[in-house]
């Protein structure tokens, strides 16, 4: 059976996401659909369900919600405002500063 991406490659794949919008924020849905074309995930794998507690939920939207919440809490990731994704300006900075030392 298909698995899903680790929670730290989807945070990896999501920062380069982020990169790539210069800036520009993205919803919630535009994030689950890049990374699951990133990941060229199959679309049945990505309406996988599981439990919780009484309810249930999408499972990939989780594994995504769960990496963004780790990227906000190490401050690579705004926290607000609802539904719009952007990496910070000290994220964006590091990256930047990995670029030039790579020399690219």
């Amino acid at each position: 059976m298909a698995k899903l991406p680790s929670t730290r490659d989807v945070q990896e794949a999501l920062k380069h996401i982020l990169w790539t919008r210069d800036g520009k924020t993205i919803t919630a849905s535009e994030a689950y659909q890049l990374l699951a074309e990133h990941f060229q995930l199959d679309p049945t794998l990505t309406r996988r369900v599981i439990r919780h507690g009484a309810g249930q939920e999408n499972a990939w939207q989780n594994r995504c919600r769960t990496a963004r919440r780790n990227l906000v809490a190490l401050g690579a990731m705004e926290r607000s405002p609802r539904n719009q994704w952007s990496l910070t300006e000290s994220a964006r900075k590091g990256m930047r500063r990995n670029l030039r030392e790579l020399g690219l």
